[in-house]
């Protein structure tokens, strides 16, 4: 019982924790699409408090009641660039606004389609961005989302469309921390390669090895160089160490 309760903390842990990593996506990001390319205006909102200074908008030449008006067809789509399960958007709630469909996956088998209203009619222009519309309902995945224009028939016509920023909840929390994490142990181990060759070329400074070693054993002739293999010995390959060895011994033997 007591590890069933523990399990489902740790569920619960997991989920709040996802659901707190979020991913901003700013209108001037390269992989949002905006349709026709020549009714799209981009502004600098910084007096508006714009994210990240900017805002993409429909003309207001939008505000026509034709279907086959640009602004009538104007679209902005977005493939996400991770997997989320949540997605927001940020825009201006306008006068000369509108309605809106949002549409998840259009071309998938399970798409998932809502109206957006961003009419205010006692806006003076001079209002700061608002959530337009959020979802946190979304399958873990790569999702496409396209925002359209709906004929309005408050005002009989099509409205204007702004977008400020989309944001992405739900994101995993490595997403952006293991490719640097991995660099980073990467440049660790490079470092640590660099410092061993640095340390084994150096012979200088020889570091003190922590564990005592043996002195090596020292000759028991003088260090010149060995005798040519010859006679006997060398036929029945014996060593020349051992030639050398040999003589000593005997040498001293004499001497006795």
């Amino acid at each position: 019982m007591q590890s069933a309760v523990v399990l489902a903390a740790l569920a619960a842990f997991a989920g709040s924790a996802l659901a707190q990593n979020t991913l901003m996506v700013d209108d001037n990001d390269p992989l949002i699409d905006y349709e026709p390319s020549g009714e799209w205006t981009v502004l600098n909102g910084s007096t508006i408090g714009a994210f990240g200074g900017t805002l993409h908008f429909t003309g207001l030449s939008g505000n026509t009641s034709s279907p086959t008006s640009g602004v009538a067809e104007a679209t902005a789509t977005y493939t996400f660039s991770v997997p989320a399960t949540g997605f927001l958007w940020m825009g201006y709630q306008r006068s000369d606004a509108g309605l809106y469909q949002i549409c998840f996956d259009c071309d998938g088998n399970n798409p998932i389609t809502a109206q957006v209203d961003a009419l205010n009619t006692t806006s003076t222009g001079s209002d700061f961005p608002v959530t337009l519309y959020s979802i946190s309902t979304l399958s873990f995945d790569i999702h496409t989302v396209v925002i359209s224009n709906l004929f309005d028939s408050r005002h009989g016509s099509y409205g204007q469309i702004t977008i400020d920023a989309f944001e992405l909840t739900g994101v995993a929390s490595n997403t952006s921390s293991s490719s640097s994490s991995s660099s980073s142990s990467s440049s660790s181990s490079s470092s640590s390669s660099s410092s061993s060759s640095s340390s084994s070329s150096s012979s200088t400074t020889p570091s003190v090895p922590t564990t005592p070693i043996a002195p090596p054993i020292s000759p028991l002739s003088s260090p010149t160089a060995a005798p040519p293999k010859s006679g006997a010995m060398a036929r029945f390959g014996v060593p020349a160490s051992a030639v050398a060895l040999l003589a000593t011994l005997l040498a001293g033997a004499l001497m006795l």
